[in-house]
């Protein structure tokens, strides 16, 4: 194999990152994620900056074969990404820019590593098992087209709290966050590109007046729902991703440091 080198990545490599990404996610469940934004490079070279985010990435010589995102807090190391170019996977790269992060982020407080998985990427699942990973929730990922709603006295009783905030952030970045508050409840809603709301809280379903200030701001968004639920009565099922999870053990050491949850 390539003598690979595993270092930080610094923001003129970031550039490379999506095109990474697309390439390991199905065609299909890309456009629901923020990657998929043309923005996104600018996301990450601000997250960068941030002290409990890592980006990590595997070399031959100036080429990026792979990269890791690590987020990082006083009890758990979260993989929020690790992908692999297509013609260099099997070739254990990915176990590198593993073991890398273990050592390099665990600090004695560190008791969890976690992440998530598409439950279509088999060879990842398979591989995080081997090394004593064990799922602890599934989400269901569902899609529907928004119905075209009207108020009877035309009023929509919900508001957007953080509106200007949220609009700067999509301006710049191609998705955002939305704070919007009914007699209800209170929800975050997501924007992501030009293309869907994505809604996490199941009451947000059964909401009237949220969905009229969600078609009344944008009626041709489309819907993504993650659910607990297999099953969404009007929406169409994608796909279905795993949190899997392992305790880690307090010696250092890559990958000899795991120790299956429960044991």
């Amino acid at each position: 194999m390539k003598a690979i080198k595993i270092r930080p990545l610094i923001s003129e490599e970031t550039e490379k990152i999506p095109s990474l990404i697309q390439s390991g996610i199905r065609a299909d469940i890309y456009p629901l994620t923020i990657y998929s934004s043309e923005k996104y490079k600018f996301f990450v070279d601000d997250t960068m900056k941030q002290a409990k985010t890592k980006f990590i990435g595997a070399f031959h010589k100036d080429t990026l074969l792979g990269f890791a995102e690590w987020r990082l807090n006083d009890v758990e190391i979260f993989l929020n990404n690790i992908y692999i170019k297509g013609s260099h996977r099997g070739l254990g790269i990915g176990t590198q820019l593993l073991e890398y992060g273990l050592s390099q982020f665990r600090t004695p407080t560190t008791r969890y590593f976690s992440l998530d998985v598409f439950d279509n990427n088999q060879n990842a699942k398979l591989w995080y098992e081997r090394i004593g990973m064990e799922k602890q929730h599934v989400t269901y990922w569902h899609i529907a087209k928004q119905r075209r709603l009207e108020t009877n006295n035309g009023l929509v009783l919900a508001s957007v709290s953080n509106l200007k905030d949220a609009d700067e952030q999509h301006t710049k970045y191609g998705f955002s966050m939305l704070q919007i508050s009914t007699e209800n409840g209170n929800y975050e809603i997501g924007r992501i590109t030009n293309d869907y709301y994505r809604i996490h809280q199941s009451e947000a379903l059964s909401d009237e007046q949220l969905r009229l200030k969600l078609n009344e701001m944008n009626p041709y968004r489309k819907l993504l729902f993650l659910s607990k639920s297999s099953n969404v009565n009007g929406f169409k099922a994608v796909c279905t991703s795993n949190r899997m999870k392992a305790k880690l053990t307090h010696q250092l050491g890559g990958l000899n440091g795991y120790q299956t949850l429960g044991s």
